[in-house]
């Protein structure tokens, strides 16, 4: 664990001594463990036809450690009406992992999110899906849009109109409203975009009485003490834009146990009061970081209040959950609490050796790691990503969510959380009394928050790899599913790659962990070697993303346009300076007619098209054979090729390991590795040429190739089969793991490749940096072509889970 046990300190509070027996309680903890997903993205502000870049981070839901059990991640981009505009599934090694879109030149403008999540969250609720919004502007000559009605159609919808009754909830501290005690109550008010508005007003018993005041005093929360008397009930009054609004207090509870927090110094301060009437004998308080009990306790002796003072300076910064159960283990009262962990901080810096560069200029940046109570050297590893943008694309920093807001408190909470930022770099005094009063309101969750999967009867698993599944059919009556052995062969990042699985009882197969490129083709045979005659029909399953959420797009649409709109002349000089992305031109597609080429430029272009090799050993060509009768192309080559033979239906490329070992050669098909059995399946007449590619030209193809290659072109690149033609080998397009391009960083000293590639908002980026074991990691980038100031953020996460942000700036001149 990477937080100490701590220990209790029980103290008597107003009444006589009374003591708890605790001890940490590993048994317990076996809770269901949860993954979190984090994106670092290069800015917020993207023009359409721009590249987005981004790097994934996946830790584990605990202590936010790199996760190593979940390699997948998906990532969408997502309109306002909730649909998928566009896909990425990305390989997170170790936990890390990156990739990028290029968003469609034909955008229309607007507020759009992008989100994450990996197959195994898929358990719990989306609620806990990372989401981030973003803004694209359109093209100029896009006319489906403009700025400037964008904001009358937001502000003038009825939804957007603040006209109606606003949203105000009241949340008493520990769950319920204890009559007899001064009760804190915190309230939070918001209007339809889910926008915090400030409020004020009273409340007042149902005799007429007026009990107290409140006032709103941070992003539309605050909180006010009430003692309820037994038989009243309580409603709060608020006038708000003119008109006068009513509200009921929650209801009021004589046999319910009232549990209060503070914190004062070092310490926390938990107090729980009940009625005379109301034992707490053998009532447990438990303190849970995440899924991990760090502290159980029961109460001995039947007094009705009780103190516990808990030192928190061994705790580590994150929410804090104290339960108390009652003598049936069933929760009876609950409270977040925040916990900043002010020791054995590392501290971070990101320094340039000047804050002003001219143009064309090479720029070091040192990052360094200290802290003062760790060896420098635990610190190497650390893996961070880094960004520097145009200011103007940029989102500010109270803003903003970034690793270690998100980590810490976005994802551990339900609902948008406004200004993130503002909890861990305002230099407000009440900081962190307004923290408290979120964990208050939107922490508050009175036993409805379960850590279990939502669904047990449908478990996403975690995955390592694509998964490939579907169904067997029968030929000749293809409603009815059959078994059979199903092989699964794919071209991957190491080269061809095979696997075997046995249907079961219901025709459905699965492949996992297959390590597939987007784009690339499958090739799936069905055969039973009992039955060899049979044939099959084979049915793809449909990739199924996680279905979106429209109640999202609301609150980002309102939030990101507002963001966007705190800086609308940065936005306009944005949009002049860089030509790359508003001058992009789109060009239809065009046929060109020409004479048509050689035969022997035909077959390289194919070639080229469909294979990793670039001439073969020797090669046959078809075009004089399809007319020859032969019963299969195994018949047309028996005998054609030097080093070659034909024995029965299977093929042996002459050489040192396949003569020692009877190895057979790699059969590919248009470029797709297949099995043996296909050949014979393949009439003469639908074959181009075939290439052989034997000895030190097959070493491309690493140990898949030690028995030579037969490569296979059929005419114009049709499939030897389909789904639905009953032969045993099928070849799909399949989604998999995106290629990820590199940054492109022009040579800005070059000026014809300044003018092919222009500079964009994004100045640099690179997803992946790794601090040395001096603490350190040093990188040079250019100023650039544009004048301007230029934010460098900076993100990363240690071994041991501490999320680690900074940001500085510098001005090009």
């Amino acid at each position: 664990m990477k937080t100490k046990i701590f220990l209790l300190f029980l103290f008597l509070f107003l009444y006589s001594h009374h003591f708890l027996s605790g001890q940490t309680n590993s048994d317990s903890n076996n809770a269901i463990s949860k993954e979190k997903v984090y994106l670092h993205l290069d800015r917020t502000y993207y023009n359409a036809g721009d590249d987005l870049w981004f790097k994934s981070y996946v830790v584990d839901g605990t202590f936010n450690a790199p996760a190593s059990d979940s390699t997948v991640v998906y990532v969408d981009i997502i309109d306002k009406k909730g649909s998928i505009i566009d896909s990425k599934i990305t390989k997170a090694a170790q936990g890390f992992g990156f990739g990028d879109f290029k968003l469609a030149a034909d955008l229309t403008g607007g507020v759009y999110y992008i989100r994450a999540y990996t197959n195994y969250m898929r358990n719990f609720d989306d609620a806990f899906f990372f989401r981030k919004s973003i803004f694209i502007s359109p093209l100029s000559n896009n006319k489906k849009f403009k700025k400037n009605t964008l904001l009358d159609d937001i502000s003038s919808s009825p939804q957007n109109q603040k006209t109606h009754k606003p949203d105000l909830q009241f949340f008493p501290e520990g769950g319920y409203l204890v009559n007899g005690f001064f009760n804190t109550i915190a309230f939070k008010a918001i209007d339809s975009d889910g926008k915090s508005i400030d409020i004020s007003g009273q409340i007042t018993d149902s005799l007429g009485t007026e009990v107290t005041n409140f006032k709103s005093t941070h992003l539309g929360m605050g909180a006010l003490l009430i003692k309820p008397e037994k038989g009243k009930k309580y409603k709060a009054t608020i006038n708000f834009n003119g008109k006068e609004y009513s509200y009921k207090l929650p209801q009021t509870h004589d046999n319910k146990p009232l549990m209060q927090i503070k914190s004062i110094k070092d310490f926390y301060y938990l107090t729980i009061k009940t009625n005379p009437n109301i034992s707490l004998e053998e009532y447990k308080i438990e303190a849970k970081y995440g899924n991990i009990i760090l502290y159980d306790a029961k109460i001995k002796g039947n007094n009705p209040n009780v103190v516990l003072k808990i030192p928190n300076d061994n705790f580590d910064q994150g929410i804090i959950k104290f339960t108390l159960f009652n003598t049936n283990n069933t929760p009876v009262s609950e409270r977040l609490v925040f916990n900043y962990n002010r020791e054995n901080k590392i501290i971070v810096t990101a320094s340039t050796n000047s804050r002003s560069y001219k143009t064309n200029q090479n720029i070091p940046l040192l990052i360094d790691l200290k802290q003062d109570s760790l060896e420098t050297n635990t610190l190497e590893g650390t893996n961070f990503s880094v960004s520097i943008t145009d200011i103007a694309a940029s989102q500010p920093t109270m803003n903003q969510t970034d690793i270690a807001s998100y980590l810490l408190l976005n994802s551990e909470l339900k609902g948008a959380i406004e200004q993130p930022g503002y909890y861990f770099y305002s230099s407000d005094p009440k900081r962190e009394q307004n923290l408290d009063l979120l964990m208050l309101t939107q922490g508050w969750r009175q036993y409805l928050y379960d850590d279990t999967p939502k669904n047990t009867d449908n478990i996403f698993n975690t995955e390592t790899g694509i998964t490939v599944s579907g169904t067997v059919k029968r030929f000749y009556n293809y409603r009815k599913t059959t078994t059979a052995d199903v092989s699964l062969t794919y071209w991957g990042n190491s080269g061809m790659n095979f696997s075997k699985v046995k249907t079961d009882s219901n025709g459905k197969f699965l492949f996992s962990n297959a390590n597939l490129i987007d784009g690339g083709k499958i090739v799936l045979q069905a055969k039973d070697d009992e039955r060899p005659k049979n044939k099959y029909i084979i049915e793809l399953a449909p990739f199924n993303p996680a279905p979106t959420n429209s109640k999202y797009a609301r609150y980002f649409q309102k939030d990101s346009y507002d963001q966007f709109l705190n800086i609308p002349d940065e936005s306009v000089r944005l949009d002049d300076l860089y030509l790359n992305e508003k001058g992009l031109i789109v060009l239809n597609e065009i046929e060109l007619n020409g004479p048509p080429k050689s035969r022997v430029n035909r077959i390289q272009k194919v070639r080229l098209k469909n294979s990793i090799y670039f001439s073969p050993s020797s090669t046959v060509d078809f075009e004089r054979l399809r007319n020859m009768h032969y019963t299969n192309l195994l018949d047309a080559i028996r005998g054609r090729v030097p080093g070659v033979d034909v024995f029965q239906n299977k093929v042996i490329i002459r050489g040192p390991q396949s003569i020692a070992r009877n190895i057979e050669p790699l059969y590919l098909i248009n470029g797709i590795p297949t099995d043996s059995s296909i050949l014979t399946s393949i009439p003469a007449n639908e074959v181009d040429f075939i290439d052989v590619i034997k000895g030190s030209r097959a070493a491309i193809f690493g140990s898949s190739g030690g028995g030579g290659v037969l490569a296979i072109y059929t005419i114009q690149g049709v499939e030897p089969s389909s789904p639905k033609d009953g032969k045993e080998a099928v070849t799909f397009n399949h989604h998999g793991f995106s290629i990820t391009r590199k940054f492109y960083e022009p040579n800005y000293e070059s000026k014809n490749d300044f003018q092919e590639s222009p500079q964009s908002a994004t100045l640099f980026w690179s997803p992946e940096v790794i601090i040395n074991k001096e603490g350190q990691a040093h990188i040079n980038f250019s100023s650039g072509t544009v004048s301007g100031t230029y934010n460098l953020k900076l993100e990363g996460l240690t071994n041991d889970g501490i999320p680690l942000t900074t940001q500085t700036s510098f001005t090009v001149e």
